[in-house]
């Protein structure tokens, strides 16, 4: 059984923290990355792939 899908992962500091462009542009940028592509190609994007770092 694949639980993946329905997992949602916050991580980050506090809202409003001077650090968050930061941290979310560095999220961002892992799906731009060739070894992110190549892994996906490997295993399958799933509903897990990470397409976008959106503050909440």
């Amino acid at each position: 059984m694949d639980t993946r899908k329905d997992a949602n992962v916050a991580i980050g500091p506090k809202k409003g923290s001077p650090l968050t462009p930061a941290l979310q542009a560095a999220i961002q940028s892992v799906p731009e990355t060739p070894e992110y592509k190549k892994s996906l190609e490997y295993s399958g994007p799933g509903e897990s792939a990470i397409t976008d770092a959106t503050i909440r």
